[in-house]
């Protein structure tokens, strides 16, 4: 036989032993010095030779099973001159002395075990979503028929993933760095990153979003949160993430950044770095907790932003500075929260105030000064005509099920004036006053529910109703709440609408062939006929598809050639190395967080008296007990 170059003897090799039942290996090859091409090729089987005396000799913590049987199988390949360059078969050896697989498992072989540039699409994808690697290649190996149909196993699967870490992470923390914004800029151009150099082209802080969270702050950025955590990294670097609340009330996140410090400075270069990336859009509300860097970063960067304090973190601190109020079955606690979130009324909240302040003898007390100076941040009662969407706190895992069973579940009992509704409750007491513009269908309630939550309450519901009004106007129907938001585009700073992922056309078109071809491969495997016909014509299918395949393949993100290390034209020389400041660069802890796992434990589940109305902390996770 007679090939036209060594790879293609290697591919016959290669299907030799996927018919024969042995995995083929390179045993040698030789280059001419004359002309650099390669002048011979022997290929073997996996079993050929033996394990070196000296390795049996070594200490192993583990012995390991023979697995070369010292087996003879060869092909021998050389350049003829006198075929002009091909290359003949001048040895072979094809008489095995172990035991050769069967077809039901030569999928198993590594020589046909291969994982296509679309399967790796695939595991990509489901990796950034999170799926487990095993339910993944489940899910890949039943729509491709079974194992023998996906090309590759469970392990190769996870080597994949391992060796595409191991790739990124080559050219350290920046390369690595820039080489992955390089490269997810180039396969999607939506993707925005910025980063901040020092003086000596070192990197500070890192702010980065994708096209998805464009999209999403576009469609839902009028309330979001911003929030801090530490220790998450060796550096000991802070990595704040902003995000907000869908259509669905579910978070979605907008943008996030690893910081050099907490610093005034890092904050603002961080604000501005979030509004350059969606085209200046500033939002009606954030949130964030008592830092002093941040506020004074956010009121200089985004003026006309309402700046809320998270209540969860005034808590928190409150029993860092209020703690000896806090035991003996003091009360002190649901007074506080009572200030916070009860009161409707500014008055009642200054007489609620002042009476606890006395009560308590904390006239002087620093902590408690400061935060009633900043009292519009925090309590209810000032807070009516903010939008907030009944976002409290940064940390968005509570629901807001049981607020809106509770705003919608009243029966109410009105007296009609001209232009004017006063409302009461059956259940709860809750009194509101609407006006009402016949006109201009203009509706203005006391509870303020539509300023804050973006939602008409019930009492504006009942004065329509009682007009004879059965459509709320368009006006009170916000485009963030409906399901149409999703099919609204969302442009940059160029004017160019955002696109998710440039290449997911790709994927879903291998997603819907695959399914079609395994039902061919079905009904062809009924009948030797079909099998045999089906057979024969997948060789020219490929030619075919080749000829006529009029767009090309995105290739997978390689990381062979240098990173770009320089960015503005800077050439950057790494990352700035962060000075901790105590011991295992943790956050110090206080008091309530130290005891509280070992309270839970010992009490069986009860928690202190201190803790019972605010939650505990237990490995960076905060569990609320409201």
């Amino acid at each position: 036989m007679d090939f036209d170059s060594v790879e293609d003897a290697w591919e016959f090799w290669t299907e030799f032993g996927a018919r024969t039942g042995f995995t083929p290996r390179r045993f040698y090859s030789h280059t001419s010095r004359k002309d650099g091409l390669l002048s011979n090729a022997v290929f073997v089987c996996n079993k050929e030779g033996k394990r070196s005396e000296e390795s049996e000799l070594m200490m192993k913590k583990r012995e390991r099973a023979e697995t070369r049987t010292s087996s003879q199988v060869k092909l021998g390949i050389h350049r003829e001159p006198t075929t002009f360059g091909k290359y003949r078969v001048y040895r072979l050896h094809l008489e095995h002395n172990h035991v050769l697989h069967t077809r039901a498992t030569v999928h198993m072989m590594p020589s046909q075990r291969h994982i296509t540039r679309i399967q790796a699409n695939e595991i990509e994808l489901a990796d950034a979503s999170g799926i487990q690697i095993k339910r993944s290649h489940e899910l890949m190996s039943k729509r491709s028929g079974g194992v023998e149909g996906t090309g590759f196993i469970e392990l190769d699967h996870k080597n994949f993933l391992r060796t595409r870490r191991q790739r990124e992470l080559r050219y350290g923390d920046a390369g690595s760095i820039l080489s992955y914004f390089a490269q997810k800029t180039k396969e999607n151009p939506f993707f925005y990153y910025d980063l901040q150099l020092d003086n000596e082209e070192q990197i500070t802080n890192i702010f980065w979003a994708d096209a998805k969270m464009r999209i999403d702050y576009g469609l839902f950025g009028d309330v979001a949160s911003f929030d801090t955590t530490y220790s998450t990294n060796k550096e000991s670097r802070p990595f704040g993430v902003f995000v907000g609340l869908n259509h669905h009330r579910s978070t979605v996140i907008f943008g996030a950044a690893i910081l050099y410090d907490e610093t005034a400075a890092s904050f603002e270069w961080l604000f501005q770095s979030f509004l350059n990336c969606h085209s200046q859009k500033r939002p009606k509300t954030i949130f964030t907790d008592q830092d002093p860097a941040m506020a004074k970063a956010i009121c200089s960067v985004m003026q006309g932003t309402y700046h809320g304090l998270c209540t969860f973190h005034i808590m928190l601190n409150g029993i860092r500075h209020l703690g000896n109020l806090m035991k003996g079955g003091s009360s002190f606690l649901t007074h506080f929260q009572e200030c916070m979130y009860n009161y409707s009324s500014e008055e009642a909240f200054e007489n609620a105030w002042l009476s606890m302040v006395s009560k308590y003898y904390v006239q002087g007390n620093k902590w408690l000064l400061s935060i009633y100076k900043i009292k519009e941040k925090w309590a209810s009662c000032y807070m009516k005509n903010v939008h907030s969407l009944g976002m409290r706190s940064t940390q968005l895992s509570e629901s807001c099920n049981a607020e809106l069973k509770r705003h919608l579940k009243s029966i109410i009992q009105c007296d009609k004036r001209v232009g004017q509704y006063d409302l009461k409750s059956f259940f709860d007491g809750d009194e509101a006053t609407v006006s009402f513009d016949h006109v201009n269908e203009v509706l203005l309630c006391s509870c303020k529910k539509f300023e804050d939550w973006g939602f008409l309450c019930r009492h504006a519901i009942r004065v329509l109703d009682l007009n004879f009004i059965f459509k709320i106007p368009k006006k009170y129907i916000l485009l963030r709440w409906t399901r149409d938001v999703v099919t609204h585009q969302v442009k940059d700073t160029n004017g160019c609408d955002v696109h998710e992922d440039v290449h997911l056309d790709v994927t879903k078109r291998y997603q819907h062939l695959c399914p079609k071809l395994v039902r061919l491969a079905d009904y062809a495997a009924q009948s030797t006929k079909g099998y045999e016909f089906v057979l024969s014509q997948i060789s020219e299918w490929m030619k075919t598809v080749e000829i006529k395949s009029e767009e090309h393949i995105p290739n997978l993100p390689t990381y062979d050639a240098a990173p770009p290390m320089c960015y503005q034209g800077k050439e950057v020389k790494g990352l700035a190395k962060k000075v901790r400041m105590n011991k295992g660069g943790k956050r110090l802890k206080p008091w309530f967080e130290k005891k509280s796992n070992k309270k839970v434990y010992e009490n069986k589940g009860k928690q202190p008296n201190n803790l019972a109305k605010i939650g505990y902390v237990k490995h960076g996770v905060s569990f609320l007990a409201f």
